[in-house]
């Protein structure tokens, strides 16, 4: 049986050894990320380690992008931690100076506790100006370009990757691993943790080598989990490994990565301690950050549910497409100069109204949403149908531009309030005789109809 499913079983030490000797190591996106999130120490740590065993590097090409486009945005994250802390810490010394005088705090405690949380916030002002340093020059990219340089894969071919949407999805719809935890991305955010994975196999499968795959991604389309406590790769993911390239698939954390390196003897470095708990402790704080995160962006979704629709949120789409061909009809034989801008406006002050309870990249995601709503719900209108809207209105507005006079719209609603009156239209002396109303003839043909 254990032949059978060995795939759920552990590896015995003998395999361990054997896995670790000849194996590749191939590092996740955020593992990378990582080097901007940990002290000096800790970092100088994991640099010495992937140094020591860069021979045995590999680096998908999905893996290099995802860390490319997120840079950025990390050393963001860590500048406004520190600021937060730098704010904790001022406020904190507030706090001390107004405990002067109370009869439980010494005056030579209280001195020295201004005294450390003075130096703190310096401190923090240092790594804060630092991390600014690297939008300019950044020793650290600098540093894992030089460690991967050569040892970074090619992209799929494009018709490999045409053909990654219809096979994610399909594996997304059956829970089969990696990536269907991400399947309420916006593409092609969603399909990243797939790539990688196609990469990965594609590479295994023509060098023939066992892989240890080091990640602190935590979702459980990587992991086999059980109440809570992770007990290993995922066998799913063991088993497709193993099928594609012959050879055996394992997974770690960086901090597991850390300590086991060492321990297998695979460098020469004697284990520190200090760094594998601070891997630990950033590996768990980024867990809870994407739980809480996670579970806010439900929050806010449904809330906003309630908020945009009243009713059901899919039929969304199809009361603004209505609203849109009611303002149209209403605009039908004249277009303002100004309805795109005004159009434009009402969204923005929509968008500042929602604000407080909208995640940033929200609008990005509601407009993916809708347009696939929309092709499905109304395949009649055409994904420029905006576009196109506005060049009708253009072009009406040229064509008209020969003989309407500039005052017509005046005039024109002057004439219908007297027409309403019951009182007959007198002609315009100075710009001749006041031109018919519109017929429906008038109008052009309109090819949106429900």
């Amino acid at each position: 049986m254990k032949n059978q499913f060995r795939h759920y079983y552990r590896l015995t030490d003998d395999e361990f050894r054997t896995l670790w000797t000849s194996c590749i190591f191939v590092p996740d996106a955020n593992v990378l990320l990582n080097f901007y999130r940990y002290s000096e120490s800790t970092r100088e740590h994991l640099f010495e380690l992937c140094s020591a065993l860069r021979d045995r590097l590999w680096l998908p090409y999905q893996a290099a992008l995802e860390f490319h486009d997120n840079r950025l945005q990390v050393i963001a994250t860590q500048i406004d931690a520190c600021d937060g802390f730098r704010t904790s810490c001022s406020t904190l010394i507030k706090s001390a100076d107004e405990l002067r005088s109370h009869p439980f705090l010494s005056d030579r405690l209280s001195k020295n506790l201004r005294t450390v949380l003075r130096k703190i916030g310096q401190e923090i002002e240092v790594t804060t100006n630092w991390l600014r340093s690297l939008y300019q020059e950044d020793p650290i990219l600098d540093r894992i370009t030089l460690l991967v340089s050569g040892k970074t894969g090619a992209s799929l071919p494009p018709e490999e990757l045409d053909k990654v949407p219809a096979e994610a999805d399909a594996r997304y719809k059956l829970a089969i691993p990696p990536g269907y935890k991400d399947k309420d991305k916006p593409a092609p955010k969603r399909y990243g943790d797939y790539i990688a994975w196609k990469e990965l196999l594609a590479y295994a499968a023509e060098a023939k080598k066992p892989v240890i795959f080091v990640t602190d991604d935590d979702k459980d389309d990587w992991w086999r989990k059980h109440e809570g406590r992770t007990v290993g790769p995922h066998p799913a993911l063991r088993k497709e490994f193993e099928t594609r390239s012959g050879t055996m698939f394992y997974m770690y954390h960086v901090d597991q990565f850390m300590q086991y390196a060492q321990e297998y003897a695979v460098v020469g470095q004697t284990p520190d301690k200090t760094a594998i708990r601070e891997a630990t402790v950033t590996r768990q704080q980024r867990e809870a950050a994407l739980r809480n995160y996670a579970a806010e962006l439900e929050a806010q979704e449904r809330a906003l549910r309630e908020f945009v629709s009243g009713h059901h949120a899919a039929d969304w789409a199809a009361d603004w497409a209505a609203k849109l061909e009611a303002r149209e009809r209403a605009l039908r034989g004249f277009a303002p100069r100004n309805y795109a801008a005004e159009l434009v406006a009402e969204l923005e002050a929509r968008e500042r109204a929602l604000r407080g309870f909208v995640p940033p990249d929200y609008a990005a995601k509601l407009v993916a949403e809708l347009e696939a709503r929309e092709r499905a719900l109304r395949g009649f209108v055409p994904p420029d149908y905006a576009a196109k809207l506005v060049a009708e209105f253009e072009a009406r507005e040229c064509a008209l531009r020969g003989f309407v006079p500039p005052d017509y719209a005046s005039t024109f609603a002057a004439q219908r309030g007297a027409m309403h009156d019951g009182q007959s239209r007198e002609p315009d002396v100075h710009n001749g005789p006041a031109p018919p109303p519109p017929t429906d003839h008038d109008a052009p043909h309109q090819n949106h109809k429900p």
